[in-house]
């Protein structure tokens, strides 16, 4: 984590000041004050610290939580497996996604059209970014896996049972939204949009990074053994590289990008080769 030396000294920190308006300081220079047209440049910090990381990641799990209860629930009347997969996904990100937008315009002294702004729309030098974030992603999954394998431990994959019936077309469709759409922006807003920028005043930059690694890690835990804490660890990597990629940019379009290519490419390898081939 050498990437992310200790400012000079008398340097403020990063964060909203009152400079001639609320301007944005990102280590290095300042934001031009803060309107319509600039919000969207930045990632601003949290002023809840801890308190609103475990918010924003219990509003995440209650909200999966029940979408897997309606999933259940349209599985058990008989409905079609799309049906659950698009209940699953509205219920479990739609919560998150709208509390955390609200957070960010709070930020800023707003709303939630603020903190869409905040979000901002992506820019055509995002895709290059979110290409080399992917790419870094991967590499960092396969010399983590790697590892564990030399050490016995066994990896495994949360891929099982997707699209066990070929004929289930909507069901792909829907699939391939939640995995390459939904959960890549929700996740990042929620991950490194709230919860990093929350770690970052208490932890510091690079703990915060890892922190948030681990839990985006274990929000996506297999619980099947050795093979669960093996997922864990390697998608920790995953969300490390997310974390330092947001830190890095100061936007997190490149991470969504990331992220949509990262899921993209998994759901494809499963689609055509079967889930064995990640260790399902």
């Amino acid at each position: 984590m050498t990437n992310f030396p200790p400012p000079p000294l008398g340097t403020p920190p990063v964060g909203w000041h009152d400079n001639d308006g609320l301007r944005y300081f990102d280590g290095r220079s300042w934001q031009p004050p803060l309107g319509e047209s600039v919000s969207a440049d930045v990632v601003p910090p949290a002023n809840g610290g801890l308190r609103e990381a475990l918010l924003a990641l219990a509003v995440l799990l209650g909200s999966l939580l029940l979408g897997g209860v309606g999933y259940a629930v349209a599985e058990e009347v008989g409905l079609p497996e799309w049906v659950g997969i698009a209940v699953l996904t509205l219920v479990g990100y739609t919560p998150p996604l709208v509390w955390s937008l609200r957070r960010l315009g709070r930020r800023v002294g707003r709303g939630l059209s603020a903190g869409r702004s905040v979000i901002g729309r992506p820019r055509t030098t995002d895709i290059a970014k979110g290409a080399l974030v992917w790419v870094s992603a991967v590499v960092a999954q396969a010399m983590v896996a790697a590892a564990l394998l030399g050490l016995g431990v066994e990896v495994g994959s949360n891929t099982e049972g997707l699209f066990d019936d070929s004929g289930l077309s909507a069901a792909l469709l829907v699939t391939a939204f939640a995995a390459v759409v939904a959960a890549p922006v929700v996740e990042e807003i929620v991950f490194r949009g709230v919860i990093l920028p929350a770690l970052v005043p208490r932890l510091g930059r690079a703990f915060a990074v890892i922190t948030q690694g681990v839990v985006f890690g274990a929000v996506h835990v297999d619980p099947s053994g050795s093979a669960g804490v093996g997922l864990v660890v390697v998608l920790a990597a995953v969300g490390v590289v997310f974390g330092m990629a947001t830190l890095l940019v100061g936007r997190l379009w490149p991470a969504i990008i990331g992220h949509a290519l990262f899921n993209g490419v998994v759901l494809a390898v499963v689609l055509i080769a079967g889930p064995e081939v990640l260790g399902g």
